[in-house]
């Protein structure tokens, strides 16, 4: 049986300002734990060989839930939230709906009740979940370090890979997700070499519409590509002030397909990747209009 990798101390603080000061006070000699779920076996396989592993589950402000309604109903998510938590709320479901669809199905059962938002924004890898629906959801990134606090776009910093998420010895405190409003809705589908792997292709959409089922805006961010997730701009742009049917949602799959520029790996070709992309765009597009009408009703 494979052995973790030796750590020289460990620490589970409670508070925010313990971790800041860990961090400060260990500086290049601290890996940092929020679920586990990609640390964990690269301590296995000593893939990393932290001389010290700071653990954030034990600090309650990183797992707070809020729904700020004097800002349009703003929602705020702490980063070590857990998957299970997302996808299990009903009124995450219902007005954040591509969040808790990209929740639902990162990972199986047992890692979605340890996995957590904030590791899975700030793991390294691009082929996540989570990263092109914050982009859609037009989220801002809560950072916290020893010089105080700041924002990012998520759609600014997930957008460029040559940008890093955190400088050192800051952590990601909440994600903030905007209300999509009346008549708006959001979706996230998924294909994987199996149903809850990483994304092959992952495809986010976010919609609004008026009372004569016009499209008044629309996002659509292509994930599972490298070096980062696409924003497809001219298939959204394709929708605005159209009445949504069956050929204008699969116009706009086509565009986006069109629009990325994918690569070939061991899971997949680039045409494949391209067919995929255009399969779920239009999935993903219209499960979004289907809850932007039933939001209007």
């Amino acid at each position: 049986m494979a052995q973790m990798a030796p750590v020289h101390a460990y620490h589970a603080p409670a508070t925010l300002e313990e971790c800041l000061a860990l961090l400060e006070r260990n500086a290049g000699r601290v890996v940092v734990l929020a679920g586990g779920q990609s640390i964990l076996p690269l301590l296995k396989t000593r893939g990393i060989r932290p001389e010290v592993l700071l653990d954030l589950g034990r600090v309650p402000e990183l797992r707070a839930q809020s729904v700020t309604v004097d800002t349009g109903g703003v929602l705020e998510v702490g980063a070590m939230r857990r998957h299970r938590d997302l996808w299990t709320d009903p009124m995450i479901a219902r007005d954040w709906s591509a969040l808790a669809d990209a929740a639902w199905c990162v990972g199986d059962r047992q890692v979605q009740s340890r996995g957590t938002l904030g590791g899975n924004l700030v793991f390294g890898t691009v082929i996540t979940d989570m990263k092109q629906v914050a982009m859609c959801l037009d989220a801002e990134l809560v950072i916290v370090g020893s010089g105080g606090e700041r924002t990012v776009s998520a759609c600014d910093i997930f957008a460029d890979p040559a940008q890093m998420l955190l400088e050192p010895n800051e952590l990601l405190k909440a994600v903030r997700f905007p209300s999509v409003g009346s008549r708006g809705g959001s979706a996230y589908k998924k294909y994987g070499l199996t149903a809850n792997g990483r994304p092959i292709i992952g495809v986010a959409a976010r919609v609004k519409i008026d009372e004569d089922r016009r499209c008044t805006e629309a996002r659509i961010v292509v994930g599972g590509l490298v070096p980062c997730p696409h924003v497809a701009s001219g298939a959204a742009e394709s929708l605005i002030g159209k009445v949504v049917n069956e050929d204008v949602l699969a116009a706009a799959a086509d565009a986006a397909a069109a629009e990325v520029r994918p690569q070939s790996d061991g899971r997949a070709s680039a045409a494949f990747r391209r067919r995929l992309v255009r399969a779920y765009t239009g999935r993903s597009l219209s499960l979004a209009f289907k809850r932007a009408q039933e939001g209007g009703q």
